[in-house]
């Protein structure tokens, strides 16, 4: 799928899909691509990094928050991301889905980086009260092993900003649909930081992973590139 907006025309779609049957392109509506209703558009010359446009925050918000109901109303159990501008660039003599699935994953990743840290202003200490909130000691060290101290303070004050680089991700998608996953993404998003911020998708996917994923569940692919 080619998830897209306005920007190929029926021409464009035709040549592209010609002798490629498993292509197709999806138009995204406004269910998907429009403000929350609790932000008004009145307020967007007052966000941080005007550069990155509306149409920019709203592609974080589906990654952070609505590819998942979408998919799962499309009927597929997992889904894989690979962006415009990233490539495969050898082979993979083997099933993805099936390695998933025999081994017990729920995500994996190619790559991991560090998110500027500049795009993650608040994030973290909304991350922190999620945690005071719903969670009780011991929290997870996949994520407080990335803070200093490992703990919630350490987490308000010296995250390293760990990110799996999601332009290539793997994930089943019921994973997204579990209560304590959807309230921690719905509180995210109901602060408006994707928007007023800029808060992106990388670091947030990061960080819903190591909450409520056993380390063994997750998957960095070094064996291909």
């Amino acid at each position: 799928m080619s998830f897209r907006k306005g920007d190929f025309t029926a021409a464009d779609q035709a040549q592209l899909t010609a002798g490629r049957p498993h292509v197709h392109f999806i138009e995204m509506t406004t269910r998907y691509w429009s403000l929350p209703a609790f932000l008004n558009e009145s307020d967007v010359g007052t966000w941080l990094y005007p550069k990155f446009a509306v149409g920019y925050r709203h592609m974080i918000r589906w990654f952070a928050l609505h590819i998942w109901s979408f998919m799962a109303e499309a009927g597929y159990e997992w889904v894989m991301r690979l962006d415009e501008d990233s490539f495969i660039h050898s082979h993979i003599p083997y099933d993805l889905v099936e390695f998933m699935e025999g081994r017990g994953l729920q995500y994996a990743y190619r790559v991991d980086t560090h998110e500027d840290k500049h795009y993650a202003v608040g994030f973290q200490q909304i991350v922190r009260s999620h945690l005071a909130m719903f969670f009780r000691d011991p929290y997870p060290s996949a994520l407080l092993s990335h803070c200093t101290p490992p703990s919630l303070e350490g987490l308000s004050q010296d995250w390293n900003h760990f990110t799996f680089y999601n332009n290539f991700f793997l994930t089943n998608v019921s994973l997204w649909h579990r209560p304590d996953m959807r309230r921690f993404l719905e509180h995210v998003d109901r602060t408006g930081g994707i928007y007023t911020h800029r808060w992106g998708d990388a670091p947030i996917q990061t960080v819903a992973v190591m909450l409520f994923l056993p380390e063994e569940q997750v998957h960095k692919f070094t064996d291909w590139t």
